[in-house]
């Protein structure tokens, strides 16, 4: 589909990016803005590829969530919608950090098999917490623009 048929994404009235329709323009989508405008997400937001594959886990990465928090390196799973962290059978335990574009597709609290999974806010971002599991941040890019799009 030719880009100028797809909706646009905007940051303040100001044209940013098409709105991507996968997991692989959502990563774009994603290391378009933490290089572009890094102070987006919040202060002290940093985020170096360290190694990407779309198998298994997608990236390794060195993060810093906000300044208050330390540099962290590990593994990062990208998905374009939430759902599909489940879907694709991950669990919070094996990540530091997911990244999405939309959370749309899932409502929370979320069952799967005998977890139940919660959706928090952190900042601002969110936390997908499991009493038995723990919690993971998650970024959801959707929520960054100016409206959500359609």
């Amino acid at each position: 589909v030719p880009s100028h048929d797809r909706s646009r994404l905007t940051i303040g009235g100001g044209d940013i990016a098409v709105r991507p329709e996968n997991e692989i323009e959502t990563v774009l989508l994603f290391q378009f803005l933490a290089l572009k405008r890094p102070g987006l997400f919040n202060e002290g937001f940093a985020f170096e590829f360290l190694d990407y594959s779309p198998r298994g886990i997608d990236s390794v990465a060195r993060f810093q969530i906000s300044k208050g928090h330390p540099f962290e390196i590990g593994p990062v799973e990208f998905e374009y919608d939430l759902v599909s962290f489940f879907a694709h059978g991950h669990d919070i335990q094996q990540v530091k950090l997911i990244i999405c574009f939309s959370r749309r597709a899932i409502s929370f609290p979320y069952v799967r098999g005998l977890e139940t999974y919660r959706l928090e806010k952190f900042g601002s971002f969110y936390r997908l917490v499991n009493d038995h599991s723990g919690a993971c941040p998650c970024i959801v890019l959707e929520e960054f623009f100016d409206e959500r799009a359609d």
